[in-house]
Order: structure tokens, then C-alpha cells, then sequence
């Protein structure tokens, strides 16, 4: 077999290959990984032309019917559920909630590093996210495979009322799955004991979520969160499960690195000269607009009898002007064109790489931006709480 054969897998290496060295060069340039990767995907991609631009854009939408965005999704916030501590969930529940009600109708934007709520509103707002965009789509284009659950809802109760049906539909539904899978897969293994194939059965799971889920057309997210929390939160914490963390740790960063590289690769140059200003216009309004009214909106007035209250509008600055923009974002504005694509839909063909674009400008450039203002923000407006057990 000559090497040009293997073509596919010499690039695939190289994306493996060249994400690893992302964290010793963020280390050194003392900033967060993803501009490095993006930056490292726009060097082998378009700059290079290592890395071909029809490869990446396989790679990110189509690859084993989903996408590597897709599946790194999957994997990115099973991982995520792991760390979810019940406890801290329900102190900071209000707030999380309404950053995700609220603010969500103002602005899809992740937020906070800031204790509880920053956690919570981080991993719930991403799979409330996906459920908007795939609304969105839905109104925009009800012949989508996306409308096929919001037009079954539509003919039993009619347009308007299908919108918050359609919503709640995709929320418990796959919650109320995954709680089942993660509890029954806990039962199993006391009742089984799969030892270090433990890794490999929830590796299966999560994947047989998203196919199941998707086939009759609910997003799966809330099912792969809720089976992570469940497994997180109640097994038995033996050496198995520990090592099945530590796997989906190094999976999701793995995971990370190859769809932010990809997001790199797939951009031009010519993208760059006619959107790099209006994404800078727009970074700009969504971090000290639409950031800002989303959270002020959402969170209470500041309550003066509780010095370190969450609601102090010192606190609810910070919120506001913190929250990265990360990897839901990218891979869930790749999605419109690639129905566009596959549907020949004029509005999703014209907007689609419009809107893929920007947010992956927004994306870079507001992790750029904060990793330089975060820390001195942080010193003047949080009060210094002490840890707590």
C-alpha cells in the first residue's frame, strides 16, 4: 500500500500528534489551550496545508454519521457529569437555574468559574443550548431530520404550544433515560463486577445513548450528563471506577484538542480577511452587552445582610464578565451548514458558514481577551471566602 493511500490516517497522526503539544506551549505562553489549538489547526490547515480542508470538514461533520464534533461532545460532558457534586447543586440552584431560563433567552453564553453556580450554569447551559439550536432549526426548516419530533408535536397540539412542549419533551425525557442507564449500570456491576472493563461498558453506553436517542429524534445530551452524574455521585468508588474516570478525562481532553484543532483547519484565510473585523464587533458586543443584560437580568439584587452572598453585584459582575465560550459553541454552529449542505436549503446554505465562522472568532478571541483581564478582575471584585469543606 503506498503512502498516498494512506493518506487519511498519515493526517489523522498529525492531528493527534500536534494537539499534544498544545498544553506545553500554553504553559509557556501562559494562556489556555484553545486559541493555542486553534492557532496550531490554522497553522497545519490553511496556512500549511497540511491538514486538508475537506479532511477536516469530514472529520467535523460526517465522520461515522455524526461528526467528530458531535461524539467529542458526548464525551466531553460525560466527563463533565462526573464532578457534578449534588450538594453544591442544590445551594446554588436558584441561580443556576435562572442564569439558564433568563439568561439563556437573552444569550446562549457559558459562565462562571465562580463556585457552584458557575459550575452549574457551565454544564447545564450546554445541552440546553443544543435543545435551542435544534428548535431553531426546527421553525427554520421543518423538512430537517432536526423537525421531525417538533412537527409530530405540532400536529397533536398545535404551533405555539409545541414550542415549550417540544422543549420540556427534550429535557426529561432523556434526563429520565440517563438517570435509568446510570443507576442500572451501578446495579449491574455490584451484581456482575466488570472490573477494568468497566471503562470500556460505559464507553458503550454513552455511545448507544446518542444513537437510540437521535434515531427517534431527542437530543441525547441530557441522558449522557444525567448517566455521568449518577455514576459520578453513587458508585462505589473503587479502584474500577476511578480508573474509568481518569480514561474519560483523558478522553475528553483528547476529544477537546481534536475539534478545536479541526475548527482551525477548516478556516481560510479569506475568512479571515472578510470576518475577522465583524467578529471582533461581535466578541465585543457579546461579552460587555449581551453577557452583561443576560446575567443582571437573571440573577437577584445584591442582598446586603450576607457580605459573601453570590448575588453581590461585585459577584454578579465577575459572572458577567467572565464564562468562555468553548467547544458546545463551536461544534453546535458547524451544525446549520451542514444541514444546509446535506438539504440544499438556501437560508441555512447563506447563514450556515456565516454563523460558523463568527462564533469561532467570538470563541478565540474572548478566551484571548479574558485570560488577560480575568485575573485582575478577579482580585478587585471577589471577596477572598475562605475554603469550606
Amino acid at each position: 500500500m503506498s503512502l498516498f493511500q494512506n493518506l487519511d490516517f498519515i493526517q489523522l497522526s498529525l492531528l493527534l500528534i500536534i494537539a499534544s503539544f498544545s498544553i506545553p506551549i500554553a504553559r509557556k505562553a501562559s494562556l489556555v489551550e484553545i486559541p493555542i489549538l486553534i492557532g496550531l489547526g490554522l497553522l497545519f490547515g490553511p496556512v500549511l496545508g497540511v491538514i486538508k480542508h475537506s479532511y477536516a470538514t469530514y472529520l467535523v461533520n460526517d465522520f461515522a454519521g455524526f461528526g467528530v464534533g458531535i461524539l467529542g461532545l458526548v464525551i466531553i460532558l460525560y466527563y463533565e457529569s462526573h464532578n457534578i457534586n449534588f450538594r453544591v447543586l442544590r445551594k446554588f440552584i436558584k441561580g443556576i437555574i435562572s442564569l439558564n431560563t433568563v439568561g439563556m433567552l437573552v444569550t446562549a453564553v457559558v459562565a462562571d468559574n465562580y463556585s457552584g453556580t458557575l459550575v452549574g450554569e457551565s454544564l447545564f447551559n450546554d445541552p440546553l443550548a443544543i435543545i435551542m439550536v435544534t428548535l431553531a432549526i426546527s421553525l427554520i426548516y421543518s423538512g430537517s431530520s432536526y423537525s421531525a419530533l417538533f412537527n409530530s408535536v405540532t400536529a397533536f397540539v398545535g404551533f405555539y404550544p409545541a414550542i415549550p412542549s417540544f422543549l420540556i419533551i427534550q429535557i426529561i425525557v432523556p434526563s429520565s433515560f440517563g438517570i435509568v442507564i446510570g443507576f442500572g449500570i451501578i446495579y449491574l456491576n455490584k451484581l456482575l463486577n466488570f472490573e477494568n472493563l468497566i471503562v470500556g461498558l460505559l464507553l458503550g453506553v454513552i455511545l448507544f445513548e446518542l444513537t437510540i436517542l437521535e434515531g427517534f429524534g431527542v437530543t441525547p445530551f441530557p441522558a449522557i450528563i444525567a448517566t455521568g452524574a449518577i455514576v459520578g455521585n453513587f458508585s462505589d468508588r473503587s479502584i474500577f471506577w476511578s480508573r474509568e474516570a481518569n480514561f474519560q478525562e483523558n478522553l475528553s481532553f483528547l476529544a477537546q484538542g481534536l475539534i478545536f484543532i479541526l475548527v482551525g483547519s477548516i478556516m481560510t484565510i479569506k475568512d479571515f480577511e472578510n470576518y475577522f473585523f465583524q467578529g471582533l464587533l461581535l466578541t465585543v458586543l457579546v461579552m460587555f452587552v449581551v453577557r452583561p443584560a443576560a446575567v443582571f437580568t437573571s440573577l437577584p439584587p445584591v442582598r446586603k445582610k450576607n457580605r459573601n452572598a453570590l448575588n453581590g453585584w461585585r459577584t454578579n459582575l465577575f459572572i458577567a464578565l467572565s464564562g468562555p465560550r468553548g467547544v458546545v459553541s463551536v461544534v453546535e454552529s458547524s451544525v446549520p451548514y451542514a444541514i444546509g449542505l446535506a438539504s440544499g436549503n438556501a437560508l441555512l446554505l447563506t447563514w450556515g458558514p456565516i454563523i460558523e465562522i463568527n462564533v469561532t472568532f467570538i470563541v478565540l478571541l474572548s478566551i484571548l481577551f479574558q485570560t488577560v483581564y480575568i485575573p485582575t478582575v478577579a482580585g478587585k471584585l471577589l471577596p477572598e471566602i475562605p475554603d469550606q469543606a
